[in-house]
């Protein structure tokens, strides 16, 4: 199973992780490059819109630019994470 497979697992059920676990597997994430690093970016950000606080955390971690625009206007809301 690819890095990329494995961190998909964990997002999908990230009940494998322990409940400490601020993000998801930077060790697997921060090897990814190229499409796996931008399908990786895409899922992380999709699941950041849902208010997953592992996955905003994740792509803080990652210095993922392309999520500033998404970050950016999401941190003027309402949500507890902002």
């Amino acid at each position: 199973m690819s890095d990329l497979d494995l961190l998909l697992r964990q997002i999908a059920d990230p009940s494998e992780l322990a409940w400490n676990e601020e993000t998801y597997d930077l060790a697997l994430a921060t090897e990814l490059t190229g499409a796996d690093r931008a399908t990786l970016i895409a899922k992380l950000i999709e699941q950041g819109q849902q208010g997953d606080t592992r996955a905003i955390l994740t792509l803080g971690h990652l210095q993922a630019a392309e999520a500033l625009p998404w970050l950016s206007a999401a941190g003027l809301g309402a949500e507890p994470w902002a």
